[in-house]
């Protein structure tokens, strides 16, 4: 069973802690990265994309000599770069137009985190170039879905390294001619060099041609034959703003909802909720405050498990915030990252509870069914926020970061190159 079907069990009451914690020992059972495809596993994959990192050194386990001759050439390579004995690869020629499509290609084309739709815009805004969603969009409607992994799916990144890795995406994107092969990697320059494998040899680090074939199709598709045409991200926009739902997980007659909204100011609001049956008919879900001016835009994982026991028992549920939830948003359709956020969106601010909101991810449409003028004449709800309980522990340091801070489609940071 998936460790998420665990976790519903949990929220319902039908296991305790301690079995939930036994599991949980299970799935993060040694050293490195977790292997649930999210946040970190994905910036892995994309790091060797942007030829920011070793080919094929992702998912290699630590305390093995391979990881350890690895993180050897690696340094002697960045040492090498650092002396200029190779001006061609200095970061401002590795990190480029090309790169950083391939990145966002290769992003859709594996299910990877929501996150990335925030960090690959502030890392391409370093590097001088300006992307946002629309360019996500765009491509997501021409990238095929070639991999499923937890979330989106039964598998781990172990899995989808067995099945071939990276290479085999790399070789069916190249097929279809979605890739640039202008591209520099600590290899060499040339698309070839994210088709290659690190092996131990008599001793030596060697790299050799990955496969080109995945070995499980229910981990890695063949490019002909994708899970999905589309590559699992979709724009909303709408009088509210613009928002992302990532949707390579959700079930398609799931991807559209139209039903009355239930407020929070925070995700244990509606976990109390829960728990006290207060959530018994079908809802959108509205987090507000979440994002990255007001709190900085936490991890959402609160409430995945509760709206996918929700959704399990037949009610229609969904959500809109403008926090983020990353690869946890799973089986329900979430539109997250709102912007503008609450604190600079009156009309999402004032949403009420009842109001009818559609969510429609097929057709990219993010609807309040509320007259204008009414709206406008509400007071938004919970203007001034209570100060947290632990203020004077140190949040008080980042005051200035809240207050230039932008907003999450421009990268949510402090750097503003545009």
């Amino acid at each position: 069973e998936l460790k998420a079907d665990y976790r519903k069990q949990f929220v319902e009451g039908k296991i305790g802690r301690d079995k939930l914690l036994e599991i949980e020992q299970q799935a993060y059972h040694s050293p490195g990265t977790c292997t649930f495809y999210g946040t970190a596993n994905t910036n892995q994959v994309l790091m060797e994309v942007l030829g920011l990192n070793i080919p094929g050194s992702s998912f290699v386990p630590p305390n093995t000599t391979l990881r350890e001759k690895l993180v050897a050439f690696h340094s002697q390579r960045l040492c090498e770069m650092a002396q200029h004995k190779e001006m061609a690869f200095a970061l401002a020629n590795v990190v480029n137009e090309y790169s950083i499509v391939n990145a966002m290609i290769v992003m859709l084309a594996t299910g990877g985190s929501t996150n990335l739709m925030i960090h690959l815009i502030t890392i391409a805004s370093a590097a001088g170039i300006a992307i946002n969603w629309d360019d996500f969009h765009q491509l997501s409607a021409i990238t095929p879905l070639l991999s499923q992994l937890y979330p989106n799916g039964k598998a781990d990144v172990n899995d989808f390294n067995r099945a071939g890795g990276l290479s085999v995406v790399i070789h069916g994107l190249d097929q279809l001619g979605l890739l640039h092969d202008n591209i520099l990697t600590p290899l060499g320059e040339g698309l070839e060099h994210l088709k290659r494998i690190p092996v131990e040899e008599n001793g030596r680090l060697q790299w050799r041609q990955g496969a080109t074939q995945s070995s499980d199709l229910s981990v890695i598709a063949d490019s002909g034959t994708p899970f999905d045409e589309k590559g699992g991200i979709s724009l909303l926009t709408g009088p509210l703003g613009r928002a992302i739902v990532k949707v390579s997980a959700v079930e398609k007659q799931r991807r559209k909802i139209t039903a009355p909204a239930r407020c929070f100011n925070s995700q244990e609001q509606l976990v109390d909720a829960f728990k006290a049956g207060d959530l018994s008919e079908d809802f959108v879900a509205v987090i507000k405050y979440q994002g990255p001016k007001q709190l900085g835009m936490p991890e959402l994982h609160q409430l995945t498990p509760i709206l996918t026991a929700l959704q399990s028992q037949g009610l229609k549920v969904a959500l809109l915030t403008d926090g983020r939830m990353s690869g946890a948003s799973g089986k329900i359709l979430s539109a997250i990252h709102l912007v503008p956020e609450t604190v600079d969106n009156p009309a999402f601010a004032k949403i009420s509870d009842g109001d009818l909101i559609t969510i429609d991810a097929t057709n990219g449409k993010l609807v309040l069914h509320v007259d204008e003028q009414i709206v406008a004449q509400r007071e938004p709800q919970n203007k001034a926020l209570p100060v947290p309980a632990n203020m004077g522990h140190g949040r008080e340091l980042f005051l200035n970061f809240k207050e230039s801070i932008s907003n999450a489609e421009q990268g949510a940071s402090i750097f503003k190159f545009f």
